[in-house]
């Protein structure tokens, strides 16, 4: 993967993101990433929103690593989505805030 990121001439910053994204996406599912799936990603980008409460530019980063990762170093027909999935992980994350009573 380095060596594709860097024949693109991808800075140095985005390489090291990439990296360091498909490492705690192997690191988060116990497994190589080239065994992962789609619902692995899906499972990890929940994770990265709700148990991380990271932004949502900062998921879609993590994400176009891991679509760099899976479409063109595995060249995997499965896409990795972004904001139809992060919409709809927070939207559901609004529905359980709205109706989980809180304490006075």
């Amino acid at each position: 993967m380095l060596k594709e990121l860097q024949r693109r001439n991808y800075s140095q910053g985005t390489i090291a993101t990439y990296l360091r994204t498909v490492q705690d996406l192997a690191l988060y599912c116990g497994q190589p990433p080239d065994r992962l799936g789609p619902e692995q990603v899906r499972r990890y980008q929940v994770h990265l929103l709700r148990e991380r409460k990271l932004a949502v530019t900062t998921v879609r980063l993590a994400l176009a690593a891991l679509r760099f990762f899976f479409g063109k170093i595995l060249r995997q027909g499965y896409t990795v989505t972004d904001q139809e999935s992060i919409m709809r992980i927070l939207a559901e994350e609004c529905r359980c805030l709205l109706t989980t009573p809180t304490p006075l």
